[in-house]
């Protein structure tokens, strides 16, 4: 490190510390609040950060804990990390794809290479994740962030079967590639994360109609996992958004960047009208029989009016 020291504030220092540049935002905080929640980030003069992140100029740190929604999102994103890391791990031969999130908690698929992906996941693979994951948090691993080559992140995330993530890279035109990388595993940076892995214990798998939730502690009642509660109409919805990406084979945003490359996306906007076109087509009649129903409970109870 070289150059003139910077200011640095903090909330637990009385006067600013002074620092070189290149100091990591983890040296400048304790590893937990007062209440011995664990930082999961920061915020840099009001940007959320990694732990990880090198200091260049004077700044205001405000630690994040699972109680700060910033805090909170950083968590759900490290809990995503280590769940990742855990498949690639535990169940090489599987393809793990977290779908979208649900209440507090979010939704992933598990399948064999050759599943249609109709079937529930099998329990073994989930007791074997879940193993997986428990064994990475009692390590205690530290993840790293770094810059990777452009060239050697593509051949790097190829190598280890990672497609959506080379799909995610072939039409974008950087010489680097952020990346964190904890262990032999490896992933594109999409936004903070913990820096280790020790912080990430609170969670439990639950299986879910043809996948699993990975239930997380609330923001609101951070000493403990939330209660699972099924959303069965928000889980339709969501089942026929996937169904839509696997009908036209759009599946992942690299999938999407390949559509609009080959001058496809007429086609993907024409067939997404048209499945638009035929829920409304479900809706309609529905819609048709509303006002006549309200019309009676005009007439009973007074209270509408056209």
């Amino acid at each position: 490190m070289s150059g003139t020291a910077i200011s640095i504030t903090t909330g637990s220092s009385e006067k600013p510390l002074m620092r070189m540049p290149g100091t990591f935002v983890w040296e400048t905080l304790p590893e937990t609040d007062d209440d011995g929640f664990p930082f999961f980030g920061a915020l840099v003069n009001n940007e959320a950060v990694s732990l990880q992140t090198r200091l260049d100029m004077s700044c205001n740190i405000k630690g994040l804990t699972i109680k700060d929604k910033d805090g909170w999102r950083i968590m759900r994103r490290s809990m995503c990390f280590l769940l990742c890391m855990a498949a690639h791990t535990a169940i090489p031969n599987a393809k793990l794809r977290v779908v979208h999130s649900l209440g507090d908690g979010m939704f992933f698929t598990l399948r064999e290479k050759d599943d249609s992906g109709s079937k529930s996941p099998l329990k073994k693979n989930l007791t074997a994740l879940e193993n997986a994951m428990r064994a990475i948090v009692k390590a205690d691993m530290t993840i790293e962030s770094a810059h990777s080559a452009y060239e050697e992140a593509v051949e790097l995330f190829a190598e280890s079967g990672q497609h959506d993530k080379v799909g995610l890279l072939r039409h974008i035109n950087t010489p680097s590639v952020r990346i964190f990388k904890c262990g032999d595993y490896t992933d594109i940076d999409q936004g903070p994360i913990a820096s280790r892995t020790g912080v990430l214990g609170m969670f439990t798998l639950v299986p879910h109609e043809n996948g699993c939730m990975m239930q997380l502690p609330s923001q609101e009642d951070p000493e403990k996992i939330a209660e699972f509660k099924p959303h069965p109409e928000l889980m339709r919805v969501h089942r026929e958004h996937s169904k839509w990406g696997e009908d036209m084979e759009l599946q992942s945003v690299g999938q999407l960047n390949e559509a609009v490359y080959k001058l496809q996306i007429s086609d993907v906007i024409q067939m997404s009208e048209a499945l638009h076109d035929k829920n409304f087509t479900v809706i309609a009649p529905a819609r048709r029989r509303l006002p006549s129903a309200l019309a009676s409970i005009s007439e009973s109870t007074g209270c509408v009016r056209f």
